[in-house]
């Protein structure tokens, strides 16, 4: 069974943000971990090239960091950012945000809230684009039928 497996400092070299914002070895494994639900890492992936699996699956991993507060802020602990989406509208006199996803579909819209979602997003847009496929030509036989309904090999 060919997996793809997680190389921290591969994964630290994409994303050298997350890696010096509090994001251990034991932690991006747990996020890879989880990653692999997300994208199947086995040989039901529609993904068999296995360099291109695991860039993808370390997207996938730095979207889940992101996600769970990631990088800290100095002198913090890792915190949900509260805001999801891009930002609709603002008023200043007793602060309000409003925030959306656009014109986006659902499973979209999960994707899009880190840039790292949003390039995931992207880069896997072949696999939910429809590719036809026609099907072989039929083959009767030698036999042919010509206009006049006489039979001639």
């Amino acid at each position: 069974m060919a997996v793809a497996v997680f190389d921290y400092a591969k994964w630290s070299a994409m994303f050298p943000y997350l890696a010096a914002g509090g994001v251990t070895e034991p932690i991006a494994q747990g996020f890879f971990d989880i990653a692999g639900l997300l994208l199947a890492n086995d040989d039901c992936s529609p993904i068999t090239d296995l360099d291109k699996r695991l860039v993808l699956l370390n997207y996938v991993t730095a979207h889940l960091a992101r996600l769970a507060g990631y990088p800290i802020p100095a002198g913090g602990t890792a915190q949900p950012d509260g805001m999801v989406g891009r930002v609709s509208s603002a008023t200043e006199g007793t602060v309000s945000v409003s925030t959306d996803y656009g014109a986006v579909r659902e499973n979209q819209a999960w994707w899009l809230q880190t840039q790292e979602g949003a390039t995931f997003w992207q880069l896997t847009r072949f696999l939910r684009t429809a590719r036809y496929i026609a099907p072989p030509p039929r083959n009767f036989g030698p036999a042919r039928r010509s206009f006049g309904g006489i039979w001639r090999p």
